[in-house]
């Protein structure tokens, strides 16, 4: 039987040098967790406008369900100005006051979230109040297991909202910087494994970059090889982060022990960074492993 998983937030567009690509990190990681063989919902809002209207088609055409997809009528649908550095790190423009700012809580979603076995969520669809009200009643009556993406972005949002969020999950993913951010804001121990037992987290999944992807838990930390591919000429490194919390989850799901998780992981943050945009179509060579191809 397929996975199946909710996935809360964010549905725009990055608006790149090169032109306009499908984003948002639960979009992301909604169509990475369907090419490696789940069944996904996404909750999202869009607006009544020609890039809402492309979001609900690629949605449908890349296999994730849309029957939570919410369409507003005075707010546009998101975007963000994505610009790629000389180092490869990458710079984020959010605009603000867009449909997925107002998410608007449905008996429907609420009375089917025990179909579900997995919730993913972030902290920056929680930026305006309305939305923020609507994803923490749908976490807090959900009864599997929770995945929080932190995904910390300019401008930062109120720690209080941060540190309540990680309180709310079971499973928490994050980068170095955010990690730092923790530490540094939100007076989180400099030792990231008391952070299982003071926050009651089942385990920390840390991306490292080109250091690919820890697992953290009670018995230690588990690492893997990071493989290398040649990267595109157009190669811009979104989106890696979220093929990694896809692999993740759906191995997780699945029973695989940690060490086989992180270095698919791992597989999958290398080939996404290698490639232009966040959601490229995954190689054989990857979807197999996972697919029983």
């Amino acid at each position: 039987m397929k996975e199946k998983i909710l996935a809360l937030g964010e549905a725009l567009f990055d608006i790149l040098p090169g032109g306009k690509i499908l984003g948002g990190a639960p979009l992301n990681f909604a169509v990475h967790c369907v090419q490696l063989g789940a069944e996904v919902a996404l909750f999202t809002r869009v607006g009544q406008d020609e890039l809402g209207r492309e979001i609900e088609l690629s949605l449908r055409q890349r296999g994730v369900d849309t029957k939570y997809l919410q369409w507003d009528d005075n707010k546009p649908t998101g975007r963000v100005l994505v610009r790629v550095l000389d180092n490869k790190e990458v710079e984020y423009e959010i605009m603000e006051d867009v449909a997925w700012d107002y998410l608007n809580l449905e008996n429907e979603l609420i009375n089917d979230l025990k179909s579900y076995q997995c919730i993913y969520f972030g902290t920056l669809a929680q930026r305006n109040k309305k939305s923020r009200d609507t994803i923490r009643e749908i976490v807090r009556n959900f009864r599997g297991k929770r995945f929080l993406d932190l995904n910390l972005r300019n401008p930062p949002l109120d720690n209080k909202i941060i540190v309540e969020s990680i309180k709310m999950t079971d499973i928490l993913k994050l980068n170095l910087e955010e990690a730092k951010y923790l530490q540094h804001n939100c007076g989180f121990s400099e030792n990231i494994y008391h952070w299982l037992e003071e926050y009651g987290l089942d385990f920390i999944v840390l991306t490292q970059g080109e250091k690919g992807t820890k697992w953290i838990d009670k018995k230690g930390e588990i690492t893997a090889e990071v493989p290398q591919f040649t990267p595109k000429q157009e190669a811009d490194c979104v989106g890696a982060g979220d093929g990694v919390a896809a692999a993740v989850v759906v191995g997780y799901l699945r029973g695989m022990p940690p060490s086989e998780i992180i270095r698919k992981a791992n597989e999958m943050g290398a080939y996404i960074a290698s490639e232009k945009g966040a959601t490229p179509n995954l190689p054989p060579f990857l979807t197999n492993q996972w697919l029983g191809g």
